[in-house]
């Protein structure tokens, strides 16, 4: 039997009943420790395979884990880091108020002996690794990469609808995606299916949209600006942030989104498209997994939405999946070794077949190990290595400027304007640069 315990759905305002012991290394044989590592569902299977190792490594250290959804690492979760229950292992995406807060307040240990001892610099080259590295400091380790923007596509509606399939996985034009849907809904179905209500999914399309309005010049700014070192060059009310915005209710105004779109968290959404109710649903590289995990046996391809001026659209590039150690954590040294383990080649090659397809945090120069991935998984990444990814604009900047789903929702209603909301976030901008 395995000695690794899952807690999940965890009312994360109430105080954890954890069976602690020791501060040090511990779980030596003779002392029980437990180890308590958060982490959400789509890692889990991962994580599971590192924890069974770690505790074969370790006797007498049980893992547990604490699985949160996303709502919750951005939110309540900063009650439970700064708690005297923190756990040993904090999940706190890079973007999120969570990590601001706690990286302002210095509740997260210092980890270069952890980066050190995994040459964490060298594996993620030195673009990623410093731009998770918030003025300078090791605080965090990346363990998966994402990719989202992507139109996953299920195959058999598409053939029953009569869709032809874009042999480049591009959509192409607003025309071309209005007779997409037209065709799904025609054949009984809902068309693209999203989390209206998550206040993140719609924010996913303005990023995928964005990078294709932007030069990469005016997208490095969109992204860097917020820190008061970076001239402001590119405003939130110029063309290529009102246009994105604008096209998303244009998708809106024309049925692209499933019924009932602002009602539907993204597990309603997600379950949809894994029950072969819509014919498509935005997602990331992981989705594949999601959908298998509603025990669905869904066939499915990717697409990409149509770009506003790029030639083509490509997928977004996400570096939040950071894991901290807070500074209340009973097991530091414990869960430095386990944060060793979780990034080595071994397990992070393991990872990809248990999950079903998340991309490694570090560079697996071995091609051949993504042979694990399932066939539309590796074809994606077959189509990053050939087009690249473009950043995701709200992954890079603090979550006060860049959570803008309620605006969105405000602006699909018909409430707002994008200029409007241009204005607004040119405000907040604003109130960042001068330390707000």
């Amino acid at each position: 039997m395995k000695a690794t315990k899952l807690r999940v759905g965890i009312a994360l305002a109430l105080p954890l009943a954890l069976v602690l012991t020791s501060c040090s290394a511990g779980g030596t044989g003779d002392v029980a420790t437990t180890l308590t590592v958060q982490t959400d569902s789509y890692a889990l299977p991962g994580f599971q395979l590192v924890a069974d190792k770690f505790e074969a490594e370790n006797p007498g250290v049980t893992v547990e884990f604490q699985v949160l959804t996303p709502d919750q690492q951005s939110t309540t979760n900063l009650q439970v880091l700064t708690s005297s229950d923190a756990p040993d292992i904090a999940s706190a995406p890079f973007n999120s108020t969570v990590f601001t807060e706690m990286l302002a307040a210095d509740q997260f240990l210092p980890i270069d002996d952890v980066w050190a001892d995994a040459d964490l610099q060298s594996r993620y080259g030195d673009a990623l690794a410093n731009a998770i590295s918030p003025e300078g400091k090791k605080i965090g380790v990346l363990f998966s990469k994402v990719l989202y923007g992507i139109a996953w596509y299920n195959k058999a509606i598409f053939a029953e609808a009569g869709i032809d399939v874009p042999a480049d996985h591009q959509i192409g034009t607003m025309d071309n995606l209005k007779s997409i849907v037209a065709k799904i809904r025609a054949a009984g179905y809902q068309p693209l299916s999203i989390g209206g209500s998550s206040n993140y999914h719609f924010t996913w399309i303005l990023d995928n949209l964005l990078a294709t309005a932007t030069t990469p010049e005016e997208l490095t700014n969109y992204t860097t600006s917020f820190n008061k070192s970076v001239p402001v060059t590119s405003s939130y009310t110029d063309a290529p942030f009102t246009k994105s915005l604008d096209r998303i209710k244009e998708m809106y105004d024309d049925g692209v989104f499933q019924d009932g779109v602002l009602g539907m968290d993204q597990d309603a959404a997600l379950a949809l498209f894994a029950a072969g109710q819509a014919g498509m649903m935005m997602g990331h590289n992981q989705s594949p997994a999601g959908v298998k995990g509603k025990d669905s046996n869904v066939d499915m391809g990717f697409l990409f939405l149509p770009p506003i001026s790029a030639a083509v659209t490509q997928p977004d590039f996400y570096a939040g999946n950071l894991l901290e150690i807070p500074v209340n954590a009973k097991n530091p040294d414990l869960a430095k070794k386990f944060l060793i383990m979780l990034m080595s080649d071994e397990m992070q090659v393991a990872a990809i077949e248990a999950t079903g397809g998340a991309l490694p945090g570090i560079s697996i120069t071995d091609s051949t190990q993504f042979a694990k991935a399932p066939e539309s998984v590796r074809e994606l990444i077959e189509f990053d290595a050939k087009y690249g990814n473009a950043a995701g604009w709200a992954s890079l900047v603090p979550a006060k400027l860049g959570t803008t789903d309620p605006l969105i929702q405000k602006l699909v209603l018909g409430e707002t304007t994008s200029h409007d909301i241009g204005v607004e976030l040119d405000a907040l901008l604003e109130e960042i640069r001068n330390g707000g």
